[in-house]
């Protein structure tokens, strides 16, 4: 009976393994499988985690020892008879080719890759051909699904030692996109971007906090950010919206991934739902409280991930177990600890709790329809034990970063510099030496103190493609700035500066509430430019093969950079119409120079009127001024009202709000 078992489980392991190389065939499969997951999914992952942990202690000689060790007993589908692994109880009692598939190394195409040594030892971890070749495929389909594009030039600044994640995303990268591996290397990245030029839509990976001082040396430099379209893909550590906030101000997409040494790069990674999401848990107490518990005030790090590939599972205290579900792996990762704390829950979970708020629902749909992924979704704190104690509160490296760069004109200033004994990483100069990169683990801050590096700009950088606000300080007795104004680089349009719109007075905010700031409404909301049109078509033959070409425009509509919302609408009996919001009018404009827009105008009016007899497009731009409260108020929650309505026309003052009685 077990000689039969030994053999079923081994040829179904290897026939699910082979069935998921499938969807890996090509990145546009993968994307098919991301938007099509399901929930009966998971149930069948966890057989798989179920089978690839009977086949590993058949077959794993130390992992065979551990079950004996540990008074495992066989039971059928139940995974959680399986005791948990981790680096103590398994990595550390164990020889690295005892824990291989029948106790020896795949010498021919295998990589050594070294942990950070965050746990204070350095480990290597033997990785096989096949394992790599999956890692490879599974990164770039994520790549291509979250920034699309024809022209894809990813400069890739990890560091390129033994470490996994810098080699591995070079490689990765190459199967979508044309690279170059700079490494942490600043004039390297600066000079590829002048040499290569605008023509590319680029994406550079790096560490967060690496990332932020690329951004600094550019603008230090006054390179022209305007005509590049620049992306960012970061990982080894933790990520606060205030950091990813400041990022955005030059970047157009800046994203994360989740992983680890101990079992692999890519495991998860963020969408727009999933940095939608996050955001709204900063200010949503209500939304906070379903997803995360009534006590929970930590923010976490959102990701979407596939259990097919990487079943999670969570301990009674909340930490994360994997299962690598393929026999790929060289060394097997079963029910293995890695010490990170989070919460799971799949999709339609999610989608049950946003529904009970129609606004918060349609900004998820939203934000969904951009990558349009239904994977579950991971919510990671980071290391149980990143915390440090002071006066009796729990402080963690997160709320350390998002205090440095949350709404701080003096950002720029601060660098977080490691202890000057730690490990040095090539293409930094001598006496800026960091410790050990501590891979693809939220909530890893790095320590040291706050430095001042460059001088500091007078505030934060607006969104690329908006327009500019340069702060003129204060002159007098009582300023807080230098007398003049510190010199612009050049062809940086200024922002013009309402008196009004910008200054909040202490218990006045009720006269103050119209601005100039949308930062924090949703996308729609910043938007600057709309178009209105509509076309009337001849019948609906004109209506049927009008679908071939209109659900790719508006797919490549929604992946342009500077795209924020549309809405369609019919009116009897043949006339469609579209209603568009865009960040400023060239996005917009380029969205009508596009393929599919093209074709599709050219197809309604080459033939006279045999496809349609009508139509029109209409543009508008948005007032500079608004008015904003609550939650999505950028300079605070406040909810109030303006005192007097705005002047029409022919008025030199509006009416008041509150009717006042004689």
């Amino acid at each position: 009976m077990t000689f039969v078992r030994q053999w079923v489980l081994r040829v179904s392991s290897f026939g699910l393994t082979w069935l998921y190389a499938i969807y890996r065939v090509h990145p546009a499969v993968w994307r098919l499988m991301a938007r099509n997951y399901r929930p009966w999914m998971a149930r069948f992952a966890r057989l798989h985690a179920w089978m690839t942990c009977q086949f590993a202690a058949i077959d794993v000689p130390a992992y065979g020892d551990f079950l004996r060790r540990n008074g495992w007993q066989f039971r059928w589908f139940d995974l959680t008879s399986y005791p948990p692994t981790d680096k103590l109880s398994y990595v550390k009692a164990y020889s690295q080719e005892q824990r291989c598939w029948h106790g020896r190394f795949e010498i021919a195409g295998s990589v050594v890759d070294e942990s950070s040594g965050s746990s204070g030892q350095p480990y290597n971890w033997v990785r096989s051909r096949r394992e790599l070749n999956t890692v490879h495929k599974n990164l770039a389909g994520y790549t291509t699904l979250v920034f699309p594009s024809k022209r894809r030039f990813v400069i890739n600044a990890y560091s390129m030692g033994a470490w996994a994640t810098g080699t591995n995303t070079g490689i990765a990268m190459a199967r979508v996109a044309m690279v170059k591996n700079t490494g942490p290397d600043l004039d390297k990245i600066i000079d590829t971007l002048r040499h290569f030029g605008p023509g590319f839509d680029y994406v550079i990976t790096a560490y967060p906090p690496f990332l932020k001082h690329l951004l600094d040396k550019m603008d230090a430099i006054g390179f022209d950010w305007a005509p590049y379209r620049l992306s960012a893909l970061v990982g080894g550590e933790g990520m606060t919206e205030a950091l990813r906030d400041y990022l955005e101000q030059r970047f157009t997409k800046v994203r994360s991934g989740y992983g680890a040494s101990d079992l692999t790069i890519g495991m998860g990674g963020e969408t727009d739902l999933s940095v939608w999401l996050r955001r709204r848990l900063r200010t949503d107490q209500r939304l906070r409280a379903a997803l995360l518990g009534p006590d929970e005030h930590r923010l976490p790090m959102i990701f979407q991930y596939n259990p097919l590939e990487t079943y999670l599972e969570t301990t009674a205290d909340h930490e994360i177990l994997c299962t690598i579900n393929t026999t790929a792996v060289l060394n097997p990762k079963v029910r293995y600890n890695i010490g990170d704390e989070g919460k799971l829950m799949s999709y339609d979970d999610l989608a049950a709790v946003l529904k009970t708020d129609p606004a918060a629902w349609a900004e998820a749909q939203q934000a969904f329809a951009v990558d349009r992924m239904r994977l579950p979704l991971l919510f990671l704190y980071g290391r149980k034990d990143s915390t440090i104690s002071y006066m009796g509160a729990n402080i963690y490296p997160q709320d350390v970063e998002n205090g440095l760069y949350r709404d701080n004109p003096r950002a720029p200033d601060r660098e977080l510099l490691p202890d000057p004994g730690g490990e040095h990483r090539p293409g930094e100069p001598p006496g800026r030496a960091r410790p050990a990169p501590r891979r693809c683990r939220p909530g890893r801050g790095r320590g040291g103190a706050a430095r001042r590096r460059v001088p500091a700009r007078p505030g934060p950088l607006p969104r690329r493609g908006e327009p500019r606000l340069r702060r003129v300080p204060r002159r007098g007795p009582d300023r807080r700035g230098p007398a003049h104004p510190r010199p612009r680089a050049p062809d940086r349009p200024v922002r013009r500066h309402h008196r009004q719109d910008q200054e909040r007075l202490p218990g006045e905010e009720h006269r103050r509430m119209r601005t100039t700031d949308f930062s924090k409404v949703p996308p729609v909301g910043q938007a600057t430019a709309m178009f209105v049109g509509a076309t009337r078509y001849r019948g609906p033959h004109s209506i049927f093969i009008l679908t071939f070409t209109w659900f790719k425009m508006v797919r490549q509509m929604r992946r342009l950079p500077g795209y924020c919302w549309h809405t369609v609408y019919w009116q009897w009996p043949f006339t469609l119409g579209t209603i568009a919001f865009f960040r400023d009018k060239d996005a917009l404009l380029k969205f009508a120079r596009t393929k599919h827009h093209r074709d599709l105008m050219c197809w309604i009016t080459d033939h006279g009127k045999r496809n349609a007899s009508g139509g029109y497009i209409r543009l508008y731009n948005a007032e500079d001024s608004g008015y904003t409260n609550g939650v999505w108020r950028a300079e605070g929650d406040t909810m109030a009202h303006i005192e007097t309505y705005t002047p029409l026309s022919h008025e030199t003052d509006g009416p008041s709000v509150h009717r006042r009685l004689a």
